[in-house]
């Protein structure tokens, strides 16, 4: 989503970036399933 972005010219300061993590939605699968990769969370 952000490569798009900046195709398309968009541009976020690093300050915002920061902020932006996939942890929040990444492990979301919108059909239902979640899956948690344990063995990498626990290292």
């Amino acid at each position: 989503m952000l490569a798009l972005g900046r195709a398309e010219g968009h541009e976020l300061p690093e300050e915002v970036l920061a902020l932006i993590t996939p942890l929040l939605r990444k492990h979301i699968n919108p059909f239902g399933r979640d899956h948690f990769d344990l063995a990498r969370l626990r290292s």
